[in-house]
């Protein structure tokens, strides 16, 4: 496990409903979650670089398309515990939908498919069935005898 894993899995333990482990259980944070997050982390009294990380985990939460594809359904924002709290707004739809469109312009310029596919070799073509060629260098005269 890589430290943004544990860092999130760190958010997980404490913010189940706001930050789940499964993709298909995301929903749309509060527009406050960053601030109700430091209020947090300062009441628990993490040290500097824990801070950072934590708060860089929420941020880059925010910033994955699987997040952003959950704003543009329209769901209800929800706080910390997993309460619904706020409306997505249309203009929050829209930013979503510029996100989103954002993430697959770079994916594109890096090369990368826009959705994570698994790649198939396409079948080799069936042979040809070629016909032999016939090269006359030389016409010869037969002679039979008589």
């Amino acid at each position: 496990m890589n430290r943004h894993q544990a860092v999130y899995q760190q958010l997980n333990a404490a913010f189940p409903q706001a930050f789940p482990l499964d993709d298909t259980e995301i929903r749309p944070l509060a527009r406050s979650i960053r601030d109700d997050v430091a209020a947090w982390i300062e009441r628990q009294g993490f040290d500097p670089h824990t801070t950072k990380a934590l708060l860089g985990a929420v941020q880059q939460h925010g910033s994955r398309r699987t997040y952003q594809a959950t704003v543009i359904a329209g769901a209800w924002r929800i706080n910390l515990d997993g309460e619904p709290v706020e409306p997505v707004t249309p203009e929050g739809e829209a930013h979503a939908q510029q996100k989103i469109a954002a993430i697959l312009a770079k994916r594109a310029a890096k090369g990368q498919p826009s959705v994570k596919t698994p790649t198939v070799k396409a079948p080799e073509p069936a042979p040809v069935a070629r016909t032999p060629t016939v090269i006359v260098k030389k016409r010869r005269k037969v002679v039979l005898p008589s």
